[in-house]
């Protein structure tokens, strides 16, 4: 657990409510927009995933399970940070 006092679900573990319905979801079409909720949370997450691996390099291990799960659960890619400071062993 990363911050002791605050209860944290494991997703692995734990059940959780399924977003999984929105990300399968087809594009949508409003005014000759497309919006792709699967695109938007992908972006999103990979933007947000590399500015908290640049703010701390330590926990990268943990965005990187994120990204697995978010895979896995989901099905949308998060692009790795490629921070030098990631070195995979």
């Amino acid at each position: 657990m990363l911050i002791e006092q605050l209860k944290q679900k494991n997703p692995v573990n734990e059940r959780v409510e399924d977003l999984s319905k929105y990300t399968q979801m087809s594009d949508l079409y409003i005014f000759e927009k497309k919006i792709s909720i699967k695109e938007e949370a992908s972006h999103y997450l990979t933007k947000v995933f590399y500015e908290m691996t640049a703010l701390a390099p330590h926990d990268y291990r943990t965005y990187e399970q994120m990204r697995i799960l978010a895979k896995e659960k989901y099905g949308v890619r998060i692009l790795p940070s490629h921070l030098p400071s990631q070195t995979l062993e």
